[in-house]
């Protein structure tokens, strides 16, 4: 299951070649291994190999009379038609799957939750716990997938004490989800330990359980506790509120809207509850890389809880990831119309995605065009547009928007000091330095230990050859903050070099070189301080590399050709 779709080749074809030289084959079965069926099936599975499950769909559709015969073409299909949404279908072929030629783990997991859903507890349990048995996985946690089910299929029979029992006695080495699902469980019976069952799974300080907020508020709500909701929601957001599903709720809150964030999910239903748990498996693989078993899990969850459209975002964002663009932008097409804050999540992804094909102004103009349908943008709307400018390298327009956010901020908001630094960043790389001296002094004064922030200060200063002194005990500092980050190491070394402290410096860029070997930069950088220290070789071997990194810069290409050719002139 982990490698998913990867397929042993060799091991196919040496199955064909034994299946075409024996000599009992009935007509039957040299139809179903034609050329022409193998060729479709072969097909298949290149197409899955790169991702175009349409197209794996149409062939392994094609070689159907492969089912009686070979158990991968079976696990091959069921998977592709979990991945195209075809649920009716999967289940239906899962159903006529001699289990003889198919007992494997995605047959098992579909046919449990086929029964589950239509409440036949008993054949749902009966297959849940096959999923254990005799199938090998890299991970762990598929290995336990049944245990959690079988604990739901129990519960879904209100027994509670059996239910928690069960759960008790999964191995400890999943404990964020035992965690997790022991406090669904005490939802699911409307526990009167739920509310500070939940209150220590967000507040937990090992891991961060930043979603469950939203859980807790969606609890308080369907118990009629509006208070406490606001009261937690109002805490989150100022917690976490980069989070995308946290910020929408707390806006729903703010309008009064609470029958939304309660459409999204109810604990008492055991449909949300498998929903939520293969999301949670869902956004494990994903943060894996592991982008096609992340779909799979996720078709499942969103299957199991429409409702909850916020998921779909991890979809697109599995299949960007995947290079699948377009079917990204239709997800999040769709998504903006849960609210504002995913109708404005979105808007930003979607300019992403068209600046990564280089259509950078294009994207531009679109994010614009999206902020002016926005009857009141707020000051995180105008910092989300200034940030995408300023990373498309649009400084001057960056530097507007910087602005407008600074003038709707309060004069203590902790958010300042950081466009401060944004917006000085922006004026140094058009040239305008006083102005950029300006913020960046400013960020410092008003936060002092901002690792970046020095740095970058610091070190255009040495660039300058000013106030050299002041420069090397603010990047000493930022080292400290920030130990064994290149840029940081790299300027520390390059003030030493300044100073003409050569041994010092040559230390730090070795350094600098060890965190960042492939920065041209603190290549060329490491080169200046080897010449200075006599070892010319080694020094025009780093040049060298730095001139192979740098592929862009005419100036930094011409400096270094400059110095391979007569090293290090003494231009002081």
């Amino acid at each position: 299951m982990v490698h998913f779709f990867r397929i042993k080749i060799f091991t196919f074809i040496s199955l064909f070649i034994i299946l075409y030289t024996t000599s009992s084959l009935s007509r039957n079965t040299e139809y179903v291994f034609s050329e022409k069926n193998i060729s479709n099936y072969f097909s298949g599975i290149i197409s899955i190999n790169q991702n175009n499950t349409s197209q794996a769909f149409d062939f392994l559709k094609k070689t159907q009379p492969l089912q009686t015969y070979h158990y991968n073409y079976n696990v091959q299909f069921l998977r592709t038609l979990v991945l195209l949404k075809k649920f009716d279908e999967s289940f239906d072929f899962a159903k006529s799957l001699d289990l003889k030629n198919g007992d494997f783990y995605e047959l098992n997991l579909l046919l449990g939750i086929d029964y589950f859903i239509n409440n036949d507890y008993l054949n749902a349990e009966k297959h849940f716990n096959l999923l254990s048995n005799g199938h090998a996985t890299d991970y762990q946690i598929e290995s336990y997938v049944g245990d959690f089910l079988s604990v739901m299929v129990v519960a879904s029979q209100n027994n509670k004490n059996e239910s928690l029992k069960r759960l008790d006695s999964i191995s400890d080495r999943l404990i964020n989800l035992k965690k997790i699902q022991e406090v669904f469980l005490h939802c699911y019976f409307e526990s009167p330990a739920t509310i500070s069952m939940f209150k220590s799974l967000v507040n937990d300080e090992a891991e961060t359980f930043s979603r469950y907020n939203f859980f807790l508020v969606n609890y308080l709500l369907h118990k009629n506790n509006i208070s406490d909701a606001k009261k937690v929601i109002d805490k989150s957001y100022e917690d976490y509120n980069h989070n995308v599903l946290i910020h929408q709720s707390y806006e729903f809150i703010i309008k009064q809207n609470y029958t939304k964030i309660k459409n999204f999910f109810n604990c008492k239903n055991p449909k949300d509850l498998l929903s939520e748990f293969f999301y949670v498996i869902a956004n494990f693989y994903s943060n894996e890389e592991n982008y096609t078993l992340s779909n799979f899990y996720l078709n499942i969850s969103i299957y199991l809880n429409k409702n909850f459209s916020t998921n779909q975002s991890l979809l697109a964002e599995n299949y960007f990831n995947q290079d699948k663009e377009k079917s990204a932008q239709k997800i999040y097409s769709s998504i903006k119309k849960i609210g504002n804050i995913y109708s404005w999540y979105a808007s930003k992804r979607l300019a992403y995605i068209i600046a990564s094909t280089g259509k950078k102004q294009k994207a531009i103009k679109y994010l614009k065009k999206e902020i002016s349908k926005i009857t009141e943008p707020s000051y995180y709307n105008y910092l989300d547009l200034a940030n995408f400018l300023n990373n498309n390298k649009n400084y001057k327009e960056a530097i507007r928007y910087y602005s407008i956010t600074l003038k709707k901020l309060e004069s203590n908001h902790s958010l300042i000091p950081t466009i401060l630094e944004k917006r000085g960043t922006s004026y140094e790389r058009l040239g305008i330095w006083d102005k950029a001296e300006k913020d960046l002094k400013k960020s410092l004064k008003l936060s002092p230990d901002q690792p970046y922030v020095l740095n970058y200060l610091a070190y255009s200063w040495l660039e300058k050859k000013k106030n050299i002194a002041e420069s090397l005990q603010m990047l000493i500092r930022a080292d400290e903050l920030k130990q064994n980050d290149g840029y940081i190491t790299d300027s520390l070394g390059w003030g030493f070099y300044l100073t003409k402290d050569y041994l010092k410096a040559e230390k730090l860029l070795r350094r600098a070189v060890i965190l960042m070997p492939t920065d041209p930069v603190i290549a060329d950088h490491y080169g200046d301080i080897l010449w200075k220290l006599n070892k010319n070789i080694q020094a025009r071997y780093f040049w060298k590399q730095a001139q192979k990194l740098e592929l862009e810069d005419k100036e930094f290409i011409e400096n270094i050709n400059e110095k391979l050719i007569f090293g290090l002139m003494d231009k002081s």
